[in-house]
């Protein structure tokens, strides 16, 4: 989980080109990553385009459970028919749906913007200061081999 991020539309693309289905999971982007908060798939235009998408609530959004989203009827019923028995046992209570609610509503606002730019401010700085101390390891052991 180092936030690698593939070109999601070559491997939708891809998909298509050969029968297969895409399914991306977005539990540690969504809410949090990008100007809207939609994550890698927001940010690189294909909110509506994969196959299927899969979340959870339990990062970004401080509660349980979790979504699966997607386009095809056929899938939708599949998962209808055959997840029964993992939507009813793990149904949100409501008050972990208003909490998701909340949640969502924050995201969406300039309240929301305004966090994750801090969020990524922050982000950049531990990045940069990491690098930093990379730089001054190698510089340390450098120093050691020439000494000796």
């Amino acid at each position: 989980m180092d936030s690698d991020t593939p070109d999601i539309g070559a491997m939708q693309d891809l998909c298509r080109e050969f029968n297969a289905t895409l399914m991306v999971d977005i539990a540690h982007d969504f809410g949090n990553i990008g100007e809207d908060g939609r994550g890698h798939i927001g940010l690189q235009q294909m909110t509506g385009k994969v196959d299927i998408v899969m979340g959870s609530f339990s990062k970004t959004f401080a509660s349980n459970g979790g979504f699966v989203s997607c386009n095809s009827p056929a899938v939708k019923e599949y998962l209808r028919y055959f997840g029964s028995s993992g939507t009813f046992s793990n149904a949100l209570s409501p008050i972990q749906s208003a909490i998701v609610l909340k949640a969502f509503e924050i995201v969406r606002s300039e309240e929301g913007r305004t966090l994750r730019a801090d969020l990524m401010k922050m982000f950049s700085i531990c990045v940069i200061s990491s690098k930093l101390q990379d730089l001054k390891w190698s510089a340390i052991l450098l120093r050691l081999f020439l000494s000796r």
